[in-house]
């Protein structure tokens, strides 16, 4: 009796298990369909296959059924759509929704919600699933969603019949996957009219299209912009080497493949370099910063420059670099370059409150952006990069500082820090009566001026007023250098590169410390 007693127990206390299990899964899961099965094997030894004589079966439709392998005592074999579990001698598959049930849509209106957008694709089938992307940081809808279909089928009607439009809005829908970047071109320079049907038309003849989208305001007008996704590489490259391209009657050259990751900002190219500097070397200094992904050192065949490559994990690691300059390595201070475009605008401390949508409608107006997104920085400040299209339109933007969006100061710089502080000039000795205009008159006629700024704080050790000025390019700030003397009211000025004053502050405090 005692020996009956134990096994029911066990056969409750298993049960028991199962069901908390399966509560679990159904709450977690939009999928309640599992694969469960108990084996008990009939004469099987250690690592060959028994038979299952008792097992509970539910399939989602859709689903092919996985082949069960038991090995031991109760591990399955899973398939790529049935991941298989086990607790105890307990197994059980749940079933992964297939990708291409799923399609991405892209362009939605702001007064989309949730049940608009199921209502519309529900002529297409039964619609299982639906959602709308949302900002982590402010819980506003985003432009992009996706919708669940209980079939391939479905999905596929909804994907071929296009145009879509919903809430008044024309969206693109593609399959969703998430390599669809990898395949992905960027179109500049569109018409106002061109539609999404036309556009999807033209770029038909490199290779089958599997989504196109064209980025509209607010107000549905066209930006002059679109993207172009393909379902093979092949098509792309096809495309990009038939510039340029005729789209309704104009001529269009401005379009090349989107960035699929941001491991190119990433990474920082390192000049003038020892030549006693090894791989090793270079190795040892850069990882205090952080984990390094890539460490080399070049060698450009043409100009016979050497020069290192290093890359980090994590935007964190290499804000930490950055903010470590100069760098001296072997005894030689380095020159650094960071690899990220040069179109983007970096928003320090962005104000509380401040969204993504009133960013992109704020710094829209000085030409196209390309991308705006935020980036928790390490002191849990709210930063945010801007990417434009153009470089003019960089320039414009900073030419117009200070920018107050909504009311709210917010402080824009290049994203390329080392970039602005190889184009970027120190102005000492000033006059006690000089003006940001004059600064302006005396230095905008060696280039663009891109940023400026007069100081009298009596910090940097100047006890007259000083200032900076930026330029677009380094050869317009090394023009400014080179033809001097500067005067202004008379007055000569002390014109210097700026990153070399910094560096000479750095020394004199190191020097003080030690004392």
């Amino acid at each position: 009796m005692s020996a009956l007693r134990s096994a029911l127990q066990r056969r409750v206390l298993n049960a028991r298990i199962m069901n908390g299990i399966l509560r679990c899964l159904e709450r977690q899961s939009t999928f309640n369909s599992f694969y469960i099965s108990r084996p008990v094997h009939t004469g099987a030894k250690n690592g060959e296959s028994g038979n299952t004589s008792r097992s509970a079966q539910n399939y989602h439709p859709g689903y092919t059924k996985p082949k069960v392998i038991i090995r031991g005592a109760s591990c399955f074999k899973s398939t790529p759509n049935h991941p298989t579990h086990t607790v105890k001698n307990w197994s059980f598959t749940t079933p992964k929704p297939p990708e291409h049930h799923r399609i991405f849509v892209g362009g939605l209106s702001k007064y989309t919600t949730e049940e608009s957008m199921r209502a519309y694709f529900n002529k297409f089938g039964f619609v299982k699933d639906c959602d709308i992307d949302r900002d982590q940081s402010t819980g506003l809808p985003k432009k992009t969603g996706y919708v669940e279909f209980e079939s391939c089928g479905q999905a596929n009607r909804a994907i071929e019949s296009f145009p879509h439009v919903i809430d008044g809005q024309e969206v693109g829908v593609r399959p969703y996957f998430n390599n669809f970047k990898k395949n992905q071109i960027i179109v500049h320079g569109l018409p106002q009219d061109t539609s999404q049907i036309a556009l999807r038309k033209f770029y038909s003849q490199f290779g089958q299209v599997t989504h196109c989208i064209i980025s509209r305001d607010e107000g549905n007008i066209s930006r002059g912009y679109a993207f172009v996704s393909f379902k093979s590489g092949k098509a792309v490259d096809l495309a990009l080497n038939s510039l340029p391209h005729c789209i309704d009657g104009k001529e269009i050259s401005d379009v090349h493949r989107t960035r699929s990751d941001r491991k190119r900002e990433l990474t920082l190219r390192v000049f003038d370099l020892s030549l006693e500097t090894t791989e090793e070397s270079l190795r040892e200094f850069y990882s205090r910063f952080g984990q390094l992904t890539r460490c080399e050192l070049n060698l450009n065949p043409k100009t016979e420059v050497r020069y290192g490559t290093v890359a980090f994990s994590k935007q964190e690691e290499l804000d930490r670099a950055l903010d470590a300059e100069p760098h001296v390595i072997d005894g030689s201070e380095v020159f650094l370059k960071y690899l990220t475009s040069e179109l983007d605008l970096y928003i320090r401390a962005v104000p509380e409150g401040m969204t993504i949508e009133s960013l992109e409608k704020f710094f829209s107006k000085y030409g196209e952006l390309r991308d705006c997104r935020f980036n928790k920085s390490l002191t849990d400040q709210n930063n945010a990069y801007v990417c434009f299209a153009s470089i003019d339109a960089v320039n414009r933007a900073l030419a117009d500082r200070p920018h107050f969006v909504k009311g709210k100061l917010v402080k824009t710089t290049f994203a390329n820090r080392a970039r602005q502080a190889a184009f970027s000039l120190f102005i000492g000795s000033l006059p006690e009566n000089a003006t940001e205009k004059s600064l302006v008159e005396t230095f905008s006629k060696f280039g663009k001026l891109v940023h400026w700024q007069l100081r009298d704080d009596g910090k940097l050790n100047q006890s007259a007023p000083y200032g900076f000025v930026s330029y677009g390019s380094a050869e317009e700030a090394l023009t400014a250098l080179n033809n001097g003397p500067h005067l202004i009211e008379g007055t000569t000025l002390d014109v210097r590169k700026a990153k070399e004053v910094v560096a000479s502050l750095k020394e004199e405090y190191v020097d003080k410390s030690e004392n």
